[in-house]
């Protein structure tokens, strides 16, 4: 898709979309700048049998349970923030869209990160790292100094107040740093 595009792109990523963003990036010259929101690079720490409990609640087709979990568990989200998402129109039935593939996706996901030095080191354009000044989940540092050393001039950028889901409650302010970056690239 991003060569598709017939010029070079400036891809952001988001939290697992922060993550495929890399292993992308590695495999085209079709980038002109990166950047990252919080990639899930401790995501092989989540308890094992999460995936498991995972699997019992799709068969039960239990996804607003499974969302839940995923959500207050291993993203971390305060319960203001949960309920937030709940009120943000279609945010919560989008997102249920997708969670059936949460535990095949998560298996796989937690195998690939963070990425091995070789897939970090073809990545050689203009990169930053955006974390939340609020975000404590050891999913989203543990593991993330691989990151910060295998992508030459990384750069990182912190959002004062903000957690995880900055996108969705502080979306000027994420667009902002996303624009200023990918102008000076």
């Amino acid at each position: 898709m991003i060569d598709a595009a017939g010029a070079p792109v400036h891809l952001v990523g988001h939290s697992y979309g922060a993550g495929l963003s890399l292993y992308a990036a590695a495999q085209t010259d079709a980038v002109r700048s990166l950047t990252l929101y919080e990639p899930p690079v401790g995501l092989r720490k989540v308890r094992v049998d999460f995936w498991d409990d995972a699997e019992v609640l799709v068969a039960a087709d239990d996804l607003d349970q499974l969302l839940l979990q995923f959500l207050t568990e291993v993203v971390q989200v305060s319960a203001e923030e949960l309920q937030a998402l709940r009120t943000v129109p279609h945010m919560w039935e989008r997102t249920l869209d997708g969670v059936r593939l949460l535990p095949r996706e998560g298996r796989a996901f937690a195998a690939a990160m963070p990425p091995p030095d070789d897939v970090l080191a073809k990545i050689s354009v203009p990169t930053q790292l955006v974390l939340g000044g609020e975000t404590t989940a050891e999913l989203y540092f543990e593991g993330l100094e691989v990151i910060e050393n295998g992508i030459a001039g990384l750069k990182r950028a912190t959002i004062a107040g903000q957690r995880h889901l900055a996108n969705t409650f502080a979306p000027a302010e994420v667009a902002g740093l996303i624009t200023r970056f990918a102008l000076t690239a």
